[in-house]
């Protein structure tokens, strides 16, 4: 996610980006809305040219992430380069901080 905004940040200025919004997607049965977002023309080589993002509507949160480039073989389509999908997403777990830091002494680290 942290990611995702810094690369929407960055765009942010540029009128090149095309975005569109669709409210009626589903990932595994999830309703979520997803953000598409083009580049005509990648400025960075790490950034893709395409990405969606699907956010779970009940969550709040990306549940699905996919990126793509253009197609060498097929002008104007786009190639998976990578996706990932988040299942069984469960929040509010009771994790202290103490669970997320190294200094922990229960986990013996050295």
């Amino acid at each position: 996610v942290r990611r995702l905004i810094e690369l929407a940040r960055q765009e942010l200025g540029r009128d090149v980006c095309r975005v569109a919004f669709a409210e009626d997607a589903t990932i595994d049965n999830r309703d979520c809305t997803c953000i598409q977002v083009i580049r005509p023309a990648p400025s960075d080589p790490k950034v893709p040219q395409m990405a969606r993002i699907f956010i779970d509507d009940r969550l709040g949160i990306p549940v699905h992430y996919e990126s793509r480039e253009a197609s060498l073989d097929d002008p104007g389509q786009f190639e998976l380069v990578e996706q990932y999908t988040f299942r069984q997403v469960e929040l509010n777990k009771g994790f202290s901080d103490a669970d997320f830091d190294v200094g922990n002494p229960e986990y013996r680290l050295k």
